[in-house]
């Protein structure tokens, strides 16, 4: 009996030091979970250039990640940038799919851009790119990606 309880003991203390939200490695939430919902720009660098205020500047979107249920067997991973700030005729309308690929390490980006007029950089464009997940919490999201030789690393926060 004294050793059930010591084991209970010694796993609560266990868990009760780790900080679920800033180690992507221990989790009680998926990385579905973690990665659902809005995610906001905190910095960007662009071969390891500070370009966060040009991002901003250009169009300074939000990420939308949902996952929803399909009867038709389509994918059902949703991406979208809203709130996007308008430049001419508007940096909006941008939406496609993505998905966990090598070990969930990888999402896999396709975006479509619903209008002609789209002020793009980097991975927010139409095209479909791989971005590798440096850091994914409840509150933070890292990656980073190559297009056209150009190294982008993204600081996303709720």
């Amino acid at each position: 009996m004294n050793r059930k309880i010591l084991y209970t003991l010694v796993l609560l203390l266990f868990f009760a030091a780790c900080k679920y939200e800033d180690d992507p490695s221990i989790s009680l939430h998926s990385k579905y979970h973690r990665l659902e919902g809005y995610w906001k720009i905190d910095h960007l660098e662009i071969d390891g250039v500070d370009s966060t205020q040009r991002y901003i500047d250009s169009c300074n979107c939000n990420m939308f990640f949902t996952k929803v249920k399909i009867p038709d067997n389509s994918s059902n991973e949703r991406i979208s940038l809203d709130n996007c700030r308008s430049v001419g005729a508007g940096c909006t309308g941008l939406n496609g799919l993505w998905k966990f690929i090598d070990n969930k390490k990888i999402l896999h980006i396709t975006l479509h851009r619903d209008i002609s007029n789209f002020v793009w950089m980097g991975p927010f464009g139409d095209v479909d790119s791989d971005w590798k997940i440096l850091r994914l919490t409840k509150t933070e999201f890292w990656f980073t990606t190559t297009l056209q030789n150009k190294i982008y690393e993204f600081k996303f926060k709720r």
